[in-house]
């Protein structure tokens, strides 16, 4: 009597089932991370034209004045290692690829040199420019020239200022926003990928 088995299994479909549903369940987490992350950043706001930063331990926050950037500067990415063939997902602060370490010390807490742009006023009062002797002369007793001259002056001195730069060094306490974020969302990882899994191995 002979028997002959067939194996019927395809195991290089599957793998290739597998290897996709590991992108697109490592694509959510890393998208869920993300949206966790951002959420936690509240709008900032301004108390006597001051910053009222978050407190120490908190997530930071974003500003109005910044276009929320911080919100849209959180993203993230996933790709396939061609040397191991796993999936690969990354969520990170868009600045950080630029060599400003912001967000890391937002996270992690720590200082570094921060180069601002102030607009400085070049506007000199019209009474110290002549010296100590100026004396006041009201409009009426001045001559249309003088008038017209006066009124240029207090016109254009909004346009009086130049832009300078400035350089301090700046130090951050921890207000990490994707640590928590990731302790939230690790419960909920097997799941994804156990939802990704069986919705691949269903199809034909």
């Amino acid at each position: 009597m002979r028997v002959e088995y067939r194996d019927k299994t395809r195991l290089k479909k599957v793998g290739k089932k597998i290897q996709k549903a590991n992108f697109t369940s490592m694509e959510h987490a890393a998208a869920t991370l993300r949206k966790i992350a951002v959420n936690s950043i509240r709008q900032g706001k301004t108390k006597d034209n001051i910053k009222q930063h978050a407190k120490k331990g908190k997530p930071p926050k974003t500003w109005w004045f910044t276009k929320y950037r911080f919100k849209k500067d959180i993203q993230y990415s996933v790709k396939t290692n061609y040397l191991t063939g796993r999936a690969e997902g990354i969520v990170y602060a868009r600045p950080e690829k630029m060599g400003d370490m912001v967000y890391q010390m937002h996270e992690k807490g720590g200082s570094q040199t921060v180069t601002k742009t102030i607009l400085e006023s070049t506007y000199r009062n019209r009474r110290s420019r002549d010296g100590s002797n100026y004396t006041y002369k009201p409009l009426s007793e001045r001559s249309e020239k003088e008038r017209t001259a006066i009124r240029n002056y207090y016109k254009n001195m909004r346009r009086r200022s130049r832009k300078r730069k400035i350089s301090f060094r700046a130090t951050y306490p921890a207000r990490p926003f994707l640590e928590p974020a990731l302790n939230k969302i690790k419960p909920r990882l097997p799941k994804i990928w156990k939802t990704e899994i069986n919705k691949e191995l269903r199809n034909p």
